[in-house]
């Protein structure tokens, strides 16, 4: 039997209303999910850049501590840290997902909580990558760069 209107089962017409709204409820649900999921993706292939970076920067600043290492040599495992570290610059203002900014707080706010995780900030501004950034400096005998 169809339900064309109410006059044919009106019971039944209710009833298949409230599963169409169910229905929807959950494609739309399921289309929030898999918006979540693309951030996601997004958001660690930024990471995964910004850690293989970091990675190599940790390299630099143990190869910089060799005291068979040579002034320009030194000068040269600089120039490359900056040049990575521009990079992760790069990466964290400038990933986006939806044309919304991934990890720059500063320009969106809209993503929500996401965003509170302070990773490159911290990184950037603090802990091991400045420890090894003034190593290379003190063997190469030049100040770090300055951070934006």
């Amino acid at each position: 039997m169809r339900i064309n209107s109410a006059r044919d089962d009106a019971a039944g017409l209710a009833i298949s209303e409230r599963m169409t709204a169910q229905i929807r409820g959950n494609n739309m649900a399921a289309r929030n999910a898999n918006d979540g999921i693309s951030y996601l993706q997004t958001a660690d292939g930024g990471l995964a850049s910004v850690s293989e970076n970091l990675m190599r920067m940790r390299e630099l600043a143990v190869q910089a501590g060799n005291s068979m290492m040579s002034d320009s040599d030194r000068q040269a495992l600089q120039a490359e840290v900056d040049q990575l570290k521009q990079e992760v610059d790069r990466i964290s203002s400038s990933a986006k997902f939806n044309g919304e900014f991934i990890f720059d707080q500063a320009r969106n706010s809209a993503v929500g909580d996401l965003t509170q995780l302070a990773v490159l900030d911290g990184l950037r501004n603090g802990g091991w990558l400045t420890d090894a950034e003034r190593l290379i400096s003190e063997q190469t005998a030049s100040p770090p760069t300055a951070r934006r």
